[in-house]
């Protein structure tokens, strides 16, 4: 049976038995230092299943991250779905609609994608990557409808960020009808 680092104990750590996951290793310390594939491995060792359904909202994220950041979106999917599904309503489940709507539309699959800037935008209004989310959000409804489609995405995006990143092809779908 292993040790539990107290930093990584969370409410759902006291319901299940101590040392029923080995948590030695310290993947947001690991993430830092841009040890990625090892992430990976540990969470594969471990048992990916297993390390879905019990480690940290921490844990998770670096998962996520690492995951992502090594192109294995399969992985990086899973780690942010539990997140939304074991830490529903907070701040890194709100980030992971975001995040699994940047998978999607790296997937193109864009239906999804525009579902998850939605979740995010609805869960997030002012958070940290709304204005990347209504902009992504924009460009993916003018690629598949038309800018027309995409007009009031656009205003909407112009009266909230002026100068965002995405202010300038807002102001292209408002200029071409």
């Amino acid at each position: 049976s292993g040790t539990m680092n107290p930093s990584l104990t969370t409410e759902d750590d006291h319901a299940r038995p101590a040392g029923s996951i080995d948590t030695t290793r310290n993947w947001g310390s690991d993430l830092k230092q841009g040890k990625l594939d090892l992430i990976l491995k540990d969470a594969q060792s471990r048992g990916l299943e297993d390390c879905l359904a019990k480690v940290s909202s921490n844990e998770l994220s670096a998962l996520a991250d690492a995951a992502r950041y090594t192109r294995h979106n399969d992985i990086a999917r899973k780690a942010l779905t539990a997140q939304r599904r074991r830490f529903g309503g907070s701040r890194k489940a709100t980030e992971a609609a975001f995040l699994l709507g940047k998978l999607a539309e790296t997937d193109k699959n864009e239906g999804s994608a525009v579902s998850f800037f939605d979740t995010y935008l609805a869960e997030a209004p002012f958070g940290t990557y709304a204005s990347e989310a209504l902009g992504r959000k924009m460009a993916i409804v003018q690629h598949s409808s038309g800018s027309i489609s995409a007009r009031p995405f656009a205003q909407d995006y112009l009266t909230k960020y002026p100068h965002g990143t995405y202010a300038s092809a807002a102001r292209a779908i408002l200029q071409n009808p």
